[in-house]
């Protein structure tokens, strides 16, 4: 876990569910939960493939 720009707070190894229920749990609200290992994926896919002719 580790903290990232704009009040982000970065997590690895959990899902978003895992995250969104600590959160509740302890009461501290979340505005938004990204998973971005699909982002990751589409950009690799995109910088790996070759241009149309």
């Amino acid at each position: 876990m580790t903290t990232g720009t704009d009040h982000a707070l970065l997590v690895q190894g959990a899902s978003s569910e895992q995250i969104g229920e600590i959160a509740f749990a302890a009461g501290v609200p979340v505005h938004d939960l990204v998973n971005d290992a699909g982002l990751l994926e589409v950009t690799f896919l995109e910088l790996t493939s070759e241009a149309p002719a």
